[in-house]
């Protein structure tokens, strides 16, 4: 069990793993005051301040308040280290030992130490709209468990304490949490709206619905796995498949054009009964909802547009059975992904060279 120091800062007990005041320590010798804090390291003047809590007077509380919990999260962040990952710590920052000692102690190259020792997310790393994603994610699936069959009156004052407990729960920063509880409230707001026109027509919502297909490839069966954000159960016996969107929404042209494959093949496995507890039947609608912004909905020619995704899906898998097929990371430059895991494979920025370029 790891030794703590207390330190009292303004008539409040902040406990301290042993290991970290050494680090601190070691930190505020090496270094001079940063103007940015390195995610591995309390500054200089953050150290000092917490120590002897001698600026308490012209800071804010809040600022006192955010200083205990930088603490406090790097503490749970080392505890949440296993034993090696705790003593490597310990001997780089506390001991001063090189990336090649720690090598030669634990029998690991000098790169696998670097890659335990890698730089840390800041403590009070911004939450990005990827993050306000997942949140939203959070919150809906937890308020449509519950209403899955009927919206209720009060679904506002439902959802603003679901994402008042999120929040909370994973001790999200007050100052990230200042800038993005707007959007969220705003986000209620325009969700409210359209669930109270939308839901009618709906007998039953199904949240974050693992599904699969199966088909026949040259090399044997081909299996499509996906989980939809939302498959709802309509009134009039369809199905309706919903994609939520924070940023960007892929348009209808192309959705239809085969450049946003993933509501048509949620729609596949929707049709061929691939979704858990969801029977097989038509697709009535494929609906991206852009939350806080519109609605995109595409419902015309239904069974034509599964059809090519179906026949585009058992191309190109035929297609990349034969082992000599590449696999190129950008096959329509003008309709690449935003993000890409394979560009860096393919180092696709590094061997783009512009005409301007020297």
């Amino acid at each position: 069990m790891n030794d703590y120091v207390v330190i009292i800062y303004n008539g409040e007990q902040v406990s301290v793993p042993k290991e970290v005041a050494d680090f601190l320590e070691h930190d505020r010798k090496r270094q001079q005051a940063q103007d940015k804090q390195d995610a591995r390291h309390l500054s200089k003047s953050e150290f000092e301040t917490v120590l002897s809590g001698s600026n308490c007077v012209k800071r804010p509380v809040e600022d006192a308040v955010l200083r205990n919990l930088r603490l406090e999260n790097l503490r749970g962040v080392i505890a949440e280290l296993d034993v090696q990952g705790q003593n490597l710590l310990s001997l780089r920052y506390s001991g001063e030992l090189t990336m090649d000692e720690l090598g030669q102690i634990y029998g690991i190259s000098k790169m696998a130490v670097s890659q335990r020792l890698k730089k840390l997310d800041d403590l009070e790393q911004e939450v990005t709209f990827a993050d306000y994603g997942t949140i939203i994610h959070a919150v809906l699936e937890q308020f449509n468990r519950k209403y899955n069959r009927q919206f209720p009156p009060n679904a506002k004052e439902e959802l603003l304490a679901l994402g008042r407990a999120y929040f909370a729960e994973n001790e999200i920063a007050a100052e990230t949490r200042a800038f993005w509880w707007p959007h969220f409230e705003k986000t209620v707001d325009w969700l409210v709206t359209a669930e109270n026109d939308y839901r009618p027509s709906v007998r039953e919502v199904h949240n974050e619905v693992q599904g699969r297909f199966r088909f026949e490839a040259p090399a044997g069966p081909f299996t499509i796995t996906a989980k939809a954000d939302r498959v709802d159960e309509t009134t009039d016996g369809k199905i309706n498949v919903i994609d939520y969107k924070t940023g960007y929404a892929r348009s209808v042209k192309e959705v239809e054009g085969g450049y946003a494959p993933q509501l048509p093949i949620e729609g596949l496995i929707a049709k061929f009964g691939g979704f858990q507890n969801i029977p097989a039947t038509e697709v009535g609608r494929l609906i991206y909802w852009q939350l806080g912004r519109q609605e995109t909905v595409i419902e015309n020619n239904m069974n034509e547009l599964l059809d090519k995704s179906y026949e585009r899906i058992v191309t190109l898998a035929s297609v990349f059975d034969f082992e000599k097929t590449a696999y190129i990371s950008q096959p329509n430059p003008k309709q690449a992904p935003k993000y890409s895991d394979y560009e860096h494979l393919a180092r696709v920025r590094e061997w783009s060279v512009t005409e301007n370029e020297e």
